[in-house]
């Protein structure tokens, strides 16, 4: 009978050990699984941070103060993160996550009867894998992130510091098509979900710049247009 109840405990600290091991054994356990994924949508969040301040610091010669083509992309600019210093605009020693890719450009509707149309300046960043370099990611599939970094824009937005805000688009598209949203967009004064327009807008985005320049927008997309001194 002894035994009997020797053994039964035995077995019983063996289930619980192993559980134990198999929850924290490994730092790719579910368990780690939404702080890796949060890492991800901030490491997102600093790059897209960094292309903000490198867009404005350079934005008289990046921005168009007259559309000479409206309806059409103008004035596409490609950017390297190396080439072009970007981490001089972050005072961290930033470590790329994925494999970003950049351009600025320049768009404004074509209005009937506007003589001199004034463009908005946007910023692309899209990516599709980690890089090389990053180890311990392996089982954080990007879509797990996008959850997460749609949470932290919203967070950044309407928080009453400011009198101006803007209203990113993240999305998973292929071939010029968004198939799917992250970012929360707001509905038109009609109250008529922008998705489509979006839809619409995105594919004149992606048709014209990459018939036009070599930029390729890979599956995950962030745009927002970029305005100088929103507040003055």
């Amino acid at each position: 009978m002894q035994s009997a109840i020797i053994l039964a405990v035995m077995v019983l600290a063996s289930i619980f050990a192993s559980a134990e091991y198999l929850r924290n054994s490994s730092a790719d356990t579910h368990v780690y699984k939404p702080f890796k994924a949060e890492n991800v949508a901030a490491n997102i969040l600093q790059y897209h941070d960094q292309m903000v301040q490198y867009t404005l610091a350079n934005y008289e010669s990046l921005h168009l103060t007259v559309s000479l083509n409206p309806g059409e992309i103008e004035q596409i600019n490609l950017f390297d993160y190396l080439d072009n210093q970007i981490g001089n605009y972050t005072l961290k020693n930033f470590l790329l996550f994925m494999n970003y890719s950049s351009t600025v450009f320049n768009y404004t509707n074509d209005v009937e009867g506007e003589s001199h149309p004034y463009p908005s300046l946007y910023l692309a960043i899209s990516w599709d894998g980690y890089l090389a370099q990053i180890h311990g990611y392996s089982n954080i599939q990007i879509p797990e992130a996008m959850g997460r970094l749609a949470h932290n824009i919203s967070k950044r937005l309407y928080q009453g510091n400011s009198t101006f805000w803007v209203v990113p688009w993240v999305f998973r598209q292929s071939n010029c098509n968004i198939t799917e949203v992250y970012s929360q967009l707001p509905n038109d004064t009609n109250g008529i979900n922008t998705v489509s327009k979006l839809q619409t807008l995105f594919n004149l985005f992606c048709t014209q710049i990459q018939n036009n320049s070599d930029y390729r927008f890979l599956t995950y997309v962030f745009i927002e247009p970029v305005i100088n001194n929103p507040d003055m």
